[in-house]
């Protein structure tokens, strides 16, 4: 029984408090160093922030939150409904158009905490991630600028951690969860669509490390697909069905 318990969960390092502690300050800082004097830096805004703001204000304005807005060479909405959110909530200002990156960038390192837990089977492994992402320039930098591209890591990591997760506790409601959060990378931002290789080369390595992964995996794999297909149906939709020329507005450049 105790050895099943090992495989099936990761050891606190000492205690919960104060892993749970240390998390929370890295978390904290996290936040600060993306939110702190929002207002100015960077300077002002960048044109695309800009446009995103004209589409979020639009689309309070209509009432039209759209699946992918064509203005710009094309982008996909989600990110830019959640700007109308919050500029609906904070009203016209830089903040408000920033928060969802702001948001995205401090949860991502939380995710990163997740998935490095779970890859190197303990928690303090997750806090040196953590901590690294905190400090990080790229992730500092996109978290204090206004671009959807800013939702890719944090939905790669924590689809990947559920993803990780499912493998060794074995249990269906992980791979649900992974693949709920990974569809929904496909209203993110254009640079999601080249992750599926990633998937691809991950579940052919484990079928060839493996002993009997297919037999033993298939039915993960399947609802895996099944609730990926769930969250990104929208836009496939829009996509492949209703508005094909939306594919390729950005991959055109």
């Amino acid at each position: 029984m105790k050895k099943d318990k090992k495989e099936t969960s990761i050891p606190w390092h000492k205690n919960k408090l104060k892993v749970g502690g240390f998390l929370l300050a890295i978390l904290l800082t996290a936040f600060t160093l993306r939110v702190t004097n929002i207002e100015n830096i960077p300077y002002s805004v960048f044109p695309d922030e800009a446009q995103n703001g004209i589409d979020a204000q639009e689309a309070n304005a209509t009432g039209e939150y759209k699946l992918f807005y064509e203005s710009n060479n094309g982008r996909e909405g989600l990110f830019i409904n959640l700007q109308a959110l919050s500029i609906k909530t904070f009203g016209s200002t830089t903040f408000a158009l920033k928060l969802p990156s702001i948001i995205f960038g401090t949860l991502t390192v939380l995710g990163v905490f997740l998935l490095s837990s779970e890859l190197f089977g303990t928690y303090v492994a997750g806090l040196i991630g953590a901590y690294l992402t905190t400090f990080s320039y790229w992730a500092i930098n996109f978290s204090r600028i206004g671009f959807r591209a800013v939702m890719v890591p944090f939905i790669l990591t924590f689809a990947f951690y559920f993803v990780f997760r499912g493998l060794r506790t074995k249990k269906l409601h992980d791979f649900i969860f992974a693949g709920l959060v990974y569809g929904l990378g496909l209203h993110t931002y254009i640079a999601f669509r080249v992750s599926p290789l990633v998937l691809i080369a991950l579940f052919v390595s484990l079928i060839i490390t493996r002993e009997n992964f297919l037999k033993n995996f298939w039915k993960h794999i399947l609802v895996f697909a099944i609730a990926m297909m769930i969250t990104s149906a929208p836009m496939l939709l829009d996509f492949f069905h209703w508005n094909p020329q939306h594919y390729a507005s950005r991959t055109k450049e």
